[in-house]
């Protein structure tokens, strides 16, 4: 199976000067073949005999007509920029994307690929192709055979994701089934009764950094020298943001996934919901929520994944009962059962609900979903 392992490098000045080449190469690469794709596109629907623009057709006419500076970027990371423009117009043409737009400078953002053969790492270092030896923060956590590199930075930092060939793990995990409710009080509460909890008052402090950060960028002058030192400041705050959020839902996923073998989630349209929202506070917050983040975890993470059905009444059914509260409103965080009763958390009688469908899954119509690893 495939595994990625992102690393951090700590390139110097000099060296940071040589991927900022190569990240505006790929970014130029790009443009260029969006620019004429778009242009060979007009003229076939103008005309179909004139040619169907594809990614070998824009390749050859790169050979011929690319600039001389780009001939001291390897040449793999070029190439790779106009595959990508190829799959990305298939994928919109196939309806999975959207369509593809022009790489911006300002962003202070970019990466680029480069070939397994072009590049080396030895324990805490690693070699890019017209870079040279740079530190790493650690090695590399799996062996096996080595894919490929991307190379990329934000905040200020470089890391560098090496994509490897692994044999498949055959660890042994629990036969057991456990139900996740994800949602917005409370990004996951499983039938375990173990929530995720998030450091409010950390991430609290952090976006009030945040927007201070996004309010003085916003009043700099565009594009001049000191709003790039503001974006670099806003971009480091978001960052500690992501990393905070990335490592909490990893570690809860992880260690469901370590302990149970089926895992039962809900089909959510969580883009639905996000169009539906009554208010721009609702909206921000799904937007912020790691809903998707822990539904696409478990994806790949799960030995067994089950969906339930997308509009089962997780939440107004009874866990002890089975009775449902049709009136059950969204401000109730206590469920208290009509028929028997019971009090419990919600969110905790939806996991339990969710649960019971892995158990008697033959009695409904699921979606099952086998491993992805990555």
């Amino acid at each position: 199976m495939h595994r990625a392992h992102k690393i951090r490098m700590y390139p110097t000045k000099a060296q940071t000067s040589l991927l900022w080449q190569a990240v505006g190469a790929s970014r130029f690469t790009y443009n260029w073949g969006l620019d004429r794709w778009n242009k060979m596109w007009e003229a076939h629907k103008a005309d179909h005999r004139n040619p169907r623009p594809s990614y070998v057709l824009l390749s050859r006419i790169w050979t011929k007509e690319k600039p001389e500076w780009t001939l001291q970027i390897a040449r793999c990371t070029t190439n790779r920029s106009l595959k990508d423009l190829g799959t990305a117009w298939n994928n919109f043409f196939k309806g999975l994307a959207r369509l593809p737009v022009f790489k911006k400078k300002k962003d202070l953002s970019g990466s680029f690929y480069v070939e397994r053969g072009k590049s080396i790492i030895k324990g805490k270092k690693i070699r890019i192709p017209n870079v040279g030896w740079m530190k790493l923060s650690e090695e590399l956590r799996f062996s096996g055979k080595i894919m490929s590199y991307t190379v990329s930075t934000y905040a200020g930092k470089w890391y560098v994701s090496v994509s490897m060939e692994v044999p498949e793990e055959t660890k042994e995990v629990p036969d057991t089934v456990i139900g996740i409710d994800v949602g917005l009080d409370n990004p996951a509460w499983d039938s375990d009764n173990n929530h995720l909890q998030l450091p409010e008052k950390d991430l609290e402090k952090l976006e009030r950094k945040l927007k201070r950060a996004q309010k003085a960028l916003s009043r700099s002058q565009r594009n001049s020298k000191n709003s790039y030192k503001k974006l670099l400041r806003k971009q480091k705050v978001q960052d500690k943001i992501n990393n905070t959020r990335s490592d909490i839902s990893h570690k809860y996923t992880t260690a469901v996934c370590k302990n149970h073998a089926t895992v039962v989630i809900e089909d959510l349209d969580i883009e639905g919901m996000i169009e539906k929202a009554p208010a721009r506070a609702v909206r921000r917050a799904f937007n912020s929520s790691l809903m998707r983040a822990i539904h696409w975890q478990l994806s790949y993470k799960a030995k067994k994944l089950i969906k339930a059905p997308r509009f089962y009444p997780s939440s107004k059914t009874c866990s002890h009962c089975g009775a449902i509260k049709s009136d059950l409103k969204i401000t109730e965080r206590v469920y208290k059962c009509p028929a028997c009763s019971l009090e419990i958390n919600r969110d905790y009688n939806a996991a339990l609900n969710l649960m019971k469908i892995g158990l008697v899954k033959s009695e409904f119509k699921l979606v099952e979903t086998p491993n992805k690893s990555l």
